[in-house]
């Protein structure tokens, strides 16, 4: 995402931004962040350690995380100090490596949305096709019992997998359009910087 993307707001009205305002906006930046890598870092254990998860979905659930935790990392290291000391001079190499980090961690979670909801439509769609595959590959079939019991775990993920696209249109909705309809600086920053962030906090 680009930050051109953002309404520019008048530098008056910028200069008019009280301190408290801004330790509100830093603090915010950092604590959604913070409690955002606990949650993927969490989602990360789980996918790790869950043996149902021991497949395609739970690898790309693992890159999603990753990729969410990159995003909510450079937030929390930088975005926040740098918005609680008012940094004037944020076009240095480092903050330059730190945007591109975070915009190939967004990209990251461009894709695995994407490949999840491919892997997710195969699962639903034609679940006897994946479930022939499966058994050939193990030779063996599964009881019914268990048929119906992977069915129903593979309609949880399908809806879990719907919920974080809803959260991801969320985003980009707030952050292209509804953040352009005013230029007060509490609408554009929870409609663009507040949007972004949280959806990769509950992403996880």
């Amino acid at each position: 995402m680009s930050s051109n993307s953002t309404p520019i707001m008048d530098p008056e009205e910028l200069e008019e931004m009280t301190r408290e305002d801004v330790l509100l906006a830093a603090a915010i930046i950092f604590f959604v962040a913070f409690f955002g890598l606990i949650f993927n870092i969490l989602g990360i254990t789980v996918v790790m350690k869950n043996p149902i998860l021991k497949n395609s979905f739970g690898t790309l659930c693992l890159s999603h995380s990753i990729a969410n935790s990159g995003v909510l990392f450079v937030f929390f290291i930088w975005s926040a100090p740098a918005t609680y000391i008012q940094a004037q001079h944020t076009n240095g190499m480092i903050s330059k490596l730190l945007g591109q980090l975070n915009i190939l961690c967004w990209d990251a979670c461009v894709y695995s949305h994407l490949a999840i909801s491919f892997n997710r439509f195969f699962s639903i769609a034609i679940p006897a096709r994946i479930l022939l595959i499966i058994h050939r590959k193990h030779s063996h079939f599964t009881s019914n019992d268990e048929a119906v019991k992977r069915r129903k775990v593979e309609i949880r993920f399908f809806m879990q997998s719907c919920l974080q696209g809803i959260l991801f249109f969320y985003e980009i909705f707030n952050f292209y359009y509804v953040s352009t309809l005013n230029t007060n600086q509490w609408y554009v920053f929870f409609t663009a910087t507040f949007a972004w962030e949280i959806c990769h906090c509950l992403d996880g």
